[in-house]
């Protein structure tokens, strides 16, 4: 037999859950989307997650994601774009929303342009960018909204 006090409790808990999904759920925390982990070791595997224009970029998280770019064998595969500016990103955001804490690993392979994150107008912080191998033909440097060429 439940207890008065419980009772109370129990209906002011389903309550607050009813609550919640008329409200979509608005005033309770939402889970966090994880980290997407990309990994092109193969020319093949480059063709699997290339977007539309032959970018490799997560399509799914801004934040926390794992790009690794060839092996630690090295040479010129995967070759990253066919045609015009090759990119390869660890986060990216076409508007404000933040890119952070994103790492790209470059193993091997040939590319352009090698972004640990980059945001149209939003925060761009904690991402890196490790290069052990392959060949990037250019890099860019953003700091404090002013770019760096080389």
């Amino acid at each position: 037999m439940m207890k008065k006090r419980e009772s109370i409790l129990s209906k002011r808990i389903l309550a607050g859950l009813m609550l919640g999904l008329l409200l979509g759920s608005s005033f309770y925390a939402q889970p966090a989307v994880a980290g997407e982990v990309i990994n092109v070791v193969t020319q093949e595997a480059y063709e699997k997650v290339k977007d539309s224009n032959g970018y490799v970029k997560p399509q799914q998280s801004l934040t926390d994601n794992i790009v690794t770019i060839g092996t630690d064998v090295g040479g010129n595969s995967p070759s990253i774009g066919s045609s015009g500016y090759s990119y390869v990103y660890g986060g990216y955001a076409a508007g404000t929303e933040a890119a952070k804490n994103n790492k790209v690993f470059i193993k091997s392979g040939v590319m352009e342009y090698v972004y640990g994150g980059r945001s149209a107008s939003g925060a761009v912080t904690g991402n890196s960018v490790i290069i052990s191998g392959g060949t990037v033909c250019r890099w860019r440097l953003y700091l404090r909204r002013r770019r760096y060429y080389a």
